[in-house]
């Protein structure tokens, strides 16, 4: 039987005047406070929102105005760095049209000046070819084994080739060809009887470089991209048997199987090398006034 009273009201005291009878869900004040009422740390300010949940307007209209107005200042910041700033679009600009026009001046002077050689040339010879035919012949002879005159006729083709890629996408940087290979591969075929050779259309010399700037090879300071084509000319067969057995070679295969650089080489019929860089004209006339290097001075007596 129960001792509840369903006529008097939840919480009243009862009639004969006791404490009023303990809610059911009393226990359960502490999981309310802690999940319905936000914890307050330190002592409330004026204004602060209560433990009835009200909070200050205007506290609220603040807090949005800020997290707009930084909002904004954050977007517009992006904005002007991602964009570029009209002045650095002028000067790039202005940069590109003086490379182009330097470029297009350059190449102009590169043809007057082959043009100039080739007069230089053919007057040179009329005038030798008259009064001293050997020494014509001895010219030629000179002009062929300094690069200055092309040359063309049967050898054989090394080409070299950068590997492949990562697994990424990015290539390795062991993978490419250095100027050290191509060095390498240079000096082999001038070992093994070349008579001439240039690669990717550059004639090589006793003036030519061949160096690394950047990730970039330069012959003759014109920078190449791969694959690098040496042309050699000569007897083919010697030149492919001297350089199949020259330490070059096994280099190359060791280059590819552990980097991946391809190398390969042919024989070919026939191969037109083109003339190395203009023959510079220098002159000299003597120094007046100045002493020999030769001659001592005199030394004073001593009393």
């Amino acid at each position: 039987m129960s001792h509840r009273d369903p006529t008097r009201p939840r919480g009243a005291a009862p009639a004969d005047g006791g404490p009023p009878p303990r809610a059911v869900d009393a226990s359960m004040g502490l999981l309310n406070e802690v999940m319905y009422r936000p914890v307050t740390l330190g002592p409330r300010r004026p204004g602060a929102p209560g433990p009835d949940g009200r909070a200050d307007v205007r506290q609220t209209v603040v807090h949005v105005a800020l997290s707009v107005l930084l909002g904004l200042l954050t977007v517009t910041a992006i904005l002007s760095l991602r964009a570029p700033a009209g002045a650095v679009d002028e000067g790039r600009a202005l940069l590109v049209e003086q490379i182009t026009d330097r470029t297009a001046e350059r190449d102009a002077l590169d043809a007057s000046g082959r043009e100039l050689t080739e007069e230089i040339a053919v007057l040179q010879e009329e005038l030798l070819r008259v009064s001293d035919p050997a020494l014509v012949a001895r010219l030629r002879e000179l002009e062929l084994l300094s690069g200055a005159l092309p040359v063309g006729g049967p050898g054989i083709v090394v080409e070299l080739d950068d590997g492949g890629a990562l697994e990424d996408g990015v290539a390795d940087p062991e993978s490419r060809v250095q100027d050290v290979d191509l060095k390498m591969v240079v000096n082999a075929l001038w070992a093994a009887g070349a008579e001439a050779m240039a690669v990717n259309g550059q004639r090589l010399t006793s003036l030519t470089t061949v160096r690394t700037a950047g990730e970039t090879i330069w012959v003759n300071f014109v920078p190449l991209t791969p694959p690098y084509r040496v042309e050699a000319v000569g007897e083919p067969s010697a030149l492919q048997t001297r350089f199949a057995r020259s330490s070059a070679a096994a280099t190359l295969v060791s280059l590819e199987s552990t980097y991946g650089i391809t190398a390969t080489v042919s024989t070919a019929e026939e191969l037109a090398l083109p003339a190395g860089s203009g023959r510079a004209l220098r002159y000299a006339t003597p120094a007046s006034g100045v002493t020999s290097s030769t001659s001592t001075p005199t030394q004073e007596e001593t009393p």
